[in-house]
């Protein structure tokens, strides 16, 4: 054991001195912080150059476009300015009104290709085409709504709001043209109907939803009111917990590849199984890697948790959590230390660990792209099923006990115990290749070498 701790206390003594241990602590704050740092500093730059935008009114005696340009014209005094610094950080929509062609088919798309040649000509940004019954839309002439309660894309045009631009990302403009048209439009059937908007503003008002944690009882057996609960917290709390875990277990493993293949090529490992046994070299590492993730996990938990408490996210990151996420740190580097000391010890040339090391790197990266489905539904049948698959049981089990109400005790036993028999499992089948792979020189092993090696020794 003696031993075991020496090679432990060196390989972490080198990783955490070393440049790379330095930057790898850098780029996991550049990775989650990086768009957010960037969009902060760019914010002040935007295009606030005036938009023009065209409208073709077809509703009779073109009703509509008169309103549309009023409260353009009160957006462009009121909504464009930044209400501390006064100063303007939207820009100015331009209504420009275009005379309505002849009815028929040929000569609406006879408008409506000159109208894009204008915009493809940068006269304008888009131009929108208000349908004339779109007032008074005959029975029969709405299609049915889809979830979120829109029209389908299919909708008759004589009904509809239609807008047309070559700058789909720029919504600013489509987003307030339909909110403007469709006041207009209510406006208009209330007028029409003799309603007034203040009353029928007071039976449209949507009733507030308030979305809260549960109700709870202190010991005292006092009854507290259900705070207010942020879904932000619960969607950024889980995906950022499981991000870095995953790449801290990268960060803490990753070099154990590279150190056991260097030192089998240097012929290093030759005198250092001379002074140790196979076993107790590759625990030795093993060791030190875990002790590397942990001074990692220990840095950025608490810089999380000094952030989350800033941000009124603390009461998600409890302290059963933490244990939690650092037990399943540990057991997720054993595992794919394990891995990737035995494929170093198998290979004999850098091309060789590259092709055999991406089998590893596609079994722990896959579970993210199931990440979200967990997130959203941890009581899943996928989310179940993956957190007992031990290579994806790390991220999968963590983001399960992040979102309330967690998982139940019999899921959390059963997956560590799958976790501890396959860590074992993979820390025995190591330790055979290490013994054999080591000492071997030439062609490197393939996985059907290395199987034989873990049956027969």
């Amino acid at each position: 054991m003696r031993k075991v701790l020496i090679i432990a206390a060196r390989e972490y003594k080198t990783a955490v001195r070393s440049k790379a241990f330095l930057i790898s602590l850098l780029c996991m704050p550049l990775l989650m912080f990086g768009g957010i740092f960037v969009q902060t500093l760019l914010k002040d730059h935007i295009d606030t150059s005036d938009k023009i935008f065209l409208i073709v009114d077809r509703t009779p005696g073109a009703k509509l476009l008169p309103q549309v340009k009023v409260l353009a014209e009160l957006r462009n005094k009121t909504a464009i300015f930044d209400p501390d610094t006064k100063r303007r950080n939207s820009p100015r929509f331009i209504i420009e009104g275009v005379e309505a062609s002849e009815p028929t088919p040929d000569a609406i798309a006879k408008q409506r290709f000159e109208l894009s040649q204008r915009v493809k000509a940068k006269k304008a940004v888009g131009f929108a085409e208000i349908g004339p019954e779109i007032v008074k839309p005959p029975l029969g002439s709405l299609p049915p709504l889809d979830a979120k309660g829109r029209s389908a894309s299919n909708a008759d045009d004589r009904v509809s709001l239609r807008y047309q631009t070559n700058s789909p990302l720029e919504n600013d403009f489509s987003q307030w043209i339909e909110v403007t048209v469709n006041a207009c439009v209510m406006k208009q059937r209330a007028s029409d109907k003799g309603l007034s908007m203040l009353a029928v503003g007071e039976v449209l008002r949507p009733v507030p939803f308030l979305t809260k944690k549960l109700t709870t009882r202190d010991a005292k057996g006092q009854i507290h009111d259900a705070e207010d609960e942020s879904r932000g917290a619960s969607l950024i709390v889980p995906l950022g917990l499981s991000v870095m875990m995953m790449f801290m277990t990268l960060v803490g493993t990753s070099p154990l590849l590279q150190s056991v293949f260097e030192e089998k090529t240097a012929r290093i490992a030759e005198v250092l199984l001379s002074s140790a046994r196979p076993f107790e070299l590759m625990m030795g590492k093993l060791i030190g890697a875990v002790s590397v993730s942990l001074t990692t996990a220990a840095i950025y938990l608490t810089a999380s948790y000094f952030m989350a408490a800033r941000y009124g996210f603390n009461e998600q990151l409890s302290p059963a959590l933490l244990v939690w996420f650092i037990l399943f740190q540990i057991l997720g580097v054993l595992i794919y230390g394990s891995l990737y000391i035995a494929i170093g010890a198998a290979c004999s040339d850098i091309r060789e660990t590259q092709t055999m090391v991406m089998p590893v790197m596609l079994v722990g990266t896959m579970p993210m792209f199931a990440l979200m489905n967990a997130i959203m539904n941890p009581t899943g049948v996928l989310a179940v099923a993956l957190s007992f698959f031990p290579f994806a049981t790390p991220m999968f089990m963590l983001v399960r006990q992040t979102v309330p109400p967690g998982c139940p005790l019999w899921q959390l036993l059963l997956s560590i115990a799958l976790m501890l028999a396959t860590t074992t499992a993979c820390v025995y089948a190591a330790g055979r290749i290490f013994r054999v792979g080591m000492l071997m020189q030439g062609k490197g092993a393939n996985f059907a070498q290395m199987a034989r090696w873990v049956i027969r020794g």
